[in-house]
């Protein structure tokens, strides 16, 4: 696939250090036609400002002085921002702990600190904490008494339905840049890939956040999340990739056999060799030998898929695109027709907020769902004439 000088700057970054065969491919790069305005434009879209302004640093003599001005800045705000999550999810996690909740974070400025040393590395949107579904309700109210609101068209406390089937509960400050999503489970129902959070909650691995040990996913359970979250999101962007890449790198006790048990349990022993592949070809990371003796035509396929994404005439796919991605993400014929079937017919918050029924008439949403979304793709369909 033909890629931009621009893109191929952007992926070389990907990483916590270059090597050596990494900067002087850097450096032919940027001695190269660059469009800057272009390059920024991709570093905010692919989430990896923080990581090229850290690179480009020791070569600033080949960037120039207004785009290392303009690179300066965002890591001064993407840090203050990060630094301003750590010390909110601090405050939460206190509030949780004083309520008897043991909530466990994931991703966000804990991650940048696992992978980098450093919380500034990575573009943080929000926090993500997870909380054992019982906890839910008691979790809610403590955002709502710490200032923060429950961001849909309701208020908090949610009814006993959500509380009973929605995976996470996206929360904002109602004054400040914080955004916070509570999880009950870490992937959606409809995903038909439960990863179990008693088992991760067994396996908890303590990441040292000024001086104190905050507990997060176990490295095999963030390696299986790491997955399955860029699989749902069709790893439409670099960081995405570049995370899970350091992920392997920065773990080498990784005990893939275990893992490779866990995902083949999962029926997601594809998405685990697609991860890898998609990882291998876009930041050239070294392959674990299983992987590389792997025969999966149906994967290397995908990551082809993938790339096209990436190309000069790259653009978002659609919904359709989505499924089609993910039903052949999986290997067994039951979660493909599982997954068809909860994202056909299982409601979520749409359904819910667009027609709010009693709790006793809660299984009509098993039909307003198939029907809302066939007006909805009927819609799509004539607006594309």
């Amino acid at each position: 696939m033909p890629i931009s000088a621009e893109f191929d700057i952007l992926r070389t970054c990907a990483r916590a250090r270059l090597a050596p065969a990494h900067r002087d491919r850097l450096q032919s790069l940027l001695g190269g036609c660059v469009d800057w305005p272009g390059l920024l434009r991709l570093a905010n879209l692919h989430k990896l400002g923080p990581l090229l302004h850290h690179h480009l640093k020791p070569v600033a003599n080949l960037v120039p002085e207004d785009i290392r001005a303009q690179l300066a800045q965002a890591y001064m705000d993407n840090a203050r921002h990060n630094l301003l999550l750590l010390a909110e999810l601090r405050r939460v996690l206190d509030s949780f702990q004083s309520r008897g909740i043991q909530a466990v974070p994931f991703k966000g400025p804990l991650l940048a600190i696992a992978l980098y040393g450093d919380a500034a590395m990575r573009q943080c949107v929000d926090l993500d904490i997870l909380v054992r579904r019982r906890d839910l309700p008691v979790a809610g109210e403590i955002l709502v008494s710490l200032g923060y609101r429950i961001a849909l068209q309701t208020k908090w406390p949610a009814d006993s339905v959500r509380l009973r089937t929605e995976y996470h509960f996206p929360f904002v400050k109602q004054h400040g840049p914080v955004a916070i999503e509570v999880h009950a489970e870490l992937t959606p129902y409809y995903f038909a890939f439960p990863i179990h959070q008693e088992e991760a909650r067994s396996r908890l691995f303590d990441v040292q956040v000024n001086r104190a040990a905050i507990p997060t996913l176990g490295p095999e359970d963030l390696l299986l999340f790491l997955c399955a979250h860029g699989t749902k999101h069709l790893w439409s962007w670099l960081e995405m990739i570049g995370s899970f890449a350091e992920h392997v790198r920065s773990h080498p006790e990784i005990h893939w056999e275990s893992v490779r048990a866990k995902a083949a349990r999962l029926g997601g022993s594809r998405m685990l060799l697609l991860s890898l592949l998609v990882a291998e070809r876009f930041t050239g990371l070294e392959l674990p030998a299983w992987a590389t003796a792997a025969c999966d035509p149906e994967a290397s396929e995908l990551v082809n898929w993938v790339e096209r994404f990436y190309g000069p005439a790259s653009r978002l796919p659609v919904e359709a695109e989505k499924a089609w991605f993910h039903l052949r993400c999986r290997e067994r014929l039951r979660d493909r027709i599982r997954y068809l079937l909860l994202l056909w017919l299982a409601p979520n918050w749409d359904e819910l907020e667009f027609l709010p029924l009693p709790r006793a008439l809660f299984p009509l949403y098993w039909v307003i769902r198939p029907l809302r979304l066939s007006v909805k793709s009927a819609a799509l369909a004539i607006r594309a004439r």
